[in-house]
């Protein structure tokens, strides 16, 4: 049987994603957050399940985004379908375990698909986590943006978004990027690295349980790469993160981008599987 979610369902969502935890950051913590019921508000979906018996096997979520959250190894192509049909939304993107993004993207019909290729998902146990020296030392300090600071941050993120490709130029795009930037600094999941008292780094939570954070929007300007900065301002971020009674710590990159892999490998991480980010 596949059907819609609603809020009697949590426990039984949870008890699927749980199995899928390091993949599902995304549906774990919007469905916390913001429940089953989609009323087109921030981080709400239109959640679509497969069950056998009372046991979810399959999930998909259209966000109020337009993104299609996935976390489907079985009956792919119904959940994407119910999801999509019953949100009324136009489909913008696709995320999830890079097989599934690709199957949901061909389920959908989609004639014309658009990412980085297949990203790697990495782990982290936060008792492991590897402090970098500038860090250690003081050199550098993580902490929270000041709000004065939040017009220089919303610059970095139109400019991350361009080179990771996430979303397209526009005549609306440092409105959009300041909104992202703003909600991110209202939940407390951002972070900024300085040195000598100037920002030089950047990174945030972009989904977050009490169990486990997800690290994303990591961001050095160009001038300043090459310097450790990115390690540091993640390192600071999941020191944050472990303070806060999180254990774990999840992160995805583009298999190609072996600068960004050693840095997060330094920092301890291993490869946990995939992941896939699909404009359609």
């Amino acid at each position: 049987m596949v059907r819609l979610l609603h809020g009697g369902d949590q426990a039984a969502l949870e008890a699927f994603l749980a199995a899928h935890a390091d993949s599902s950051m995304f549906l774990l913590a919007n469905s916390r957050k913001g429940g089953l019921v989609d009323g087109g508000l921030p981080l709400q979906a239109t959640y679509a399940a497969a069950f056998e018996g009372a046991r979810i096997v399959a999930v998909a979520a259209h966000s109020w985004l337009g993104t299609v959250l996935l976390q489907a190894p079985v009956r792919l192509g119904e959940v994407v379908r119910a999801a999509v049909a019953a949100s009324g939304r136009r489909v913008k993107g696709l995320l999830g375990p890079y097989s599934q993004a690709l199957e949901a993207a061909e389920a959908l019909g989609a004639s014309e698909v658009r990412h980085e290729g297949r990203e790697l998902l990495y782990a982290l146990d936060l008792r492991a986590l590897r402090i970098p020296e500038p860090l250690d030392s003081g050199r550098v300090r993580c902490r929270r943006p000041r709000d004065p600071e939040l017009p220089l941050l919303t610059g970095w993120r139109a400019d991350y978004v361009l080179e990771a490709r996430v979303e397209d130029q526009g005549p609306d795009l440092r409105a959009r990027s300041a909104v992202s930037i703003e909600l991110l600094h209202a939940d407390g999941a951002d972070f900024l690295l300085e040195e000598a008292g100037s920002p030089v780094a950047y990174c945030c939570y972009n989904a977050r349980t009490a169990e486990a954070v997800q690290i994303g929007g990591v961001w050095t300007p160009v001038p300043l790469r090459g310097r450790g900065y990115a390690r540091c301002v993640v390192a600071g971020a999941l020191q944050a993160a472990a303070s806060q009674g999180a254990s774990r710590a999840v992160l995805f990159t583009p298999e190609a981008n072996l600068r960004a892999r050693r840095s997060y490998q330094s920092l301890g991480f291993s490869v946990v599987g995939d992941y896939g980010l699909i404009r359609v």
